[in-house]
């Protein structure tokens, strides 16, 4: 009898460790994939392709870990299949953008570090109607990065137009309306830069990656190992 219960403890403590360790590496995993969607965010939206390596690495050992979690089969199946369809958009997207756009993280951070400069430009100047077609603009671009769509490229191009207009026609200082025109002429350069790439990678595919990576995270968040 002695010797039974020794063994039921013995038993019990084996199972209570194995169910820590995968519980452990259960939010091992979720912190992981966290990581790796802001890397891709990095990649895909600003062109940080040195970040490219660092996310195969990580994607690759996420994946072997799931495999080691004593989760229900069905469960570790849909995920399984969920991460390897993540992988390959991502592999696929990020191959485009390389060959269409190799320089736009550092066309981004052109636009990034002279958009406060514009900004004062814009307000100094102080014409309603003009730092309103501006703020349109910037959040058509934001919204075309968020989710790329045709109709948000044609509005962003005739925003454009619509704030070049209006910069002309006030008929400002050379030393001011020649700053605020190179900065639009860049900015569209950038917004045709990142366009032609999401083109060229499909806006459907880029499409899936957000909501994709949303239904993982929520696979992960609910793993429970089995008791």
């Amino acid at each position: 009898m002695k010797y039974l219960l020794i063994l039921i403890c013995i038993f019990w403590e084996l199972h209570a460790g194995l169910h820590y360790i995968d519980t452990w590496q259960t939010k091992d995993i979720r912190e992981a994939f966290r990581e790796n969607v802001s890397d891709v965010n990095a990649i895909l939206k600003r062109g940080e392709y040195t970040k490219i390596a660092k996310y195969k690495t990580d994607i690759e050992s996420i994946t072997g870990q799931i495999k080691t979690l004593s989760i229900a089969n069905d469960n570790k199946e849909e995920l399984q299949k969920d991460i390897a369809l993540y992988t390959a958009l991502i592999n696929e997207i990020s191959k485009h953008l390389q060959k269409k756009a190799p320089e736009l993280e550092k066309n981004h951070l052109h636009i990034l570090h002279k958009l406060d400069a514009f900004n004062k430009r814009i307000a100094m100047i102080g014409y309603s109607e003009l730092s309103e077609n501006w703020r349109q603009l910037s959040n058509i671009k934001n919204s075309f990065i968020k989710q790329p769509r045709l109709k948000l490229e044609k509005e962003f191009d005739a925003k454009w137009s619509a704030v070049v207009v209006t910069v002309t026609e006030l008929y400002l200082d050379e030393e001011i309306e020649k700053p605020v025109l190179d900065y639009l002429n860049d900015y569209k350069t950038y917004f045709k830069e990142i366009s032609d790439a999401y083109n060229s990678a499909q806006y459907s595919n880029l499409n899936k990656v957000k909501p994709l990576s949303y239904k993982i995270k929520a696979q992960l968040e609910l793993l429970a190992p089995n008791n």
